[in-house]
């Protein structure tokens, strides 16, 4: 974990795992994701699961945050909250309407520093005539099977396993699923992390947010961009774009292995 700055805080909650008197450590990277992203149309479940990786039993972390020392800050009035084992030290947040709220968390690391971390949940409204739309295209559509030669993109060859033809319109969830060998599940816990606009560059125009993914899974084993980008362009209207985000933004929350 990085050095992180210091200031003299502590939320008067009951069962605050520090007093007043602490030096409490804030560290903006504490909790996945930071920001997050959601949604709400008072129809579907809208959820995501902060966590923080530093408490769990899978972190490297020199001095790791100890899971039940932490205590989650939510606003009641925003989000509707279900405690949950897995993934660990994360909770369940369920969008109860639009706007932004702070979710927080507080802790003691492994060494006994109190520690603190913030981050922003931003929902957006949705609409539901554009959510039936993502929902059929996620659902419905041809399957992806036929495999074709490696393609060449510069004198480099991509992935000759992964080089598939692409039927237009496929089903998002023929790949996108439990069995598949080839990607990532797309619920609120590898996708919180990625605004409306980043998701819609992801899944229509093939271009990924940024330097590196931000799931652990992808950046530990990345499809070649040439691949990725045939797998992920898409010719869709704004609508159609809209109520895909708002498919996955309602998918219920599930842990993959893999991630």
């Amino acid at each position: 974990m990085r050095e992180p700055s210091k200031l003299l805080l502590c939320v008067a909650l009951v069962g605050c795992t520090f007093s007043v008197d602490d030096d409490v450590a804030v560290d903006s990277e504490l909790i996945a994701f930071s920001p997050m992203y959601s949604a709400f149309d008072g129809t579907h479940d809208y959820a995501v699961t902060p966590n923080v990786p530093s408490a769990a039993p899978s972190s490297k972390d020199e001095d790791p945050v100890m899971a039940s020392s932490l205590v989650w800050e939510i606003d009641g009035a925003y989000v509707k909250r279900k405690k949950l084992i897995d993934p660990p030290a994360a909770i369940q947040l369920t969008t109860k309407k639009v706007g932004v709220t702070t979710v927080a968390v507080t802790g003691r690391t492994l060494s006994g520093r109190a520690i603190r971390g913030e981050s922003k949940l931003f929902i957006s409204k949705a609409n539901e005539s554009e959510w039936e739309e993502g929902e059929e295209r996620y659902t419905n559509g041809p399957m992806v099977v036929d495999r074709l030669p490696a393609t060449e993109v510069n004198g480099v060859f991509c992935a000759p396993d992964l080089a598939l033809e692409i039927p237009k319109p496929s089903a998002c969830g023929a790949c996108h699923n439990a069995t598949s060998e080839l990607t990532i599940e797309q619920t609120p816990t590898q996708t919180a992390g990625y605004s409306n606009d980043e998701l819609i560059k992801l899944f229509a125009k093939g271009e990924r947010p940024g330097d590196e993914f931000k799931s652990a899974f992808l950046r530990s084993a990345p499809m070649p961009i040439c691949i990725y980008r045939e797998f992920h362009t898409w010719e869709m209207s704004d609508e159609l774009k809209r109520g895909i985000v708002w498919k996955l933004r309602s998918i219920a929350p599930k842990v993959e292995e893999r991630y």
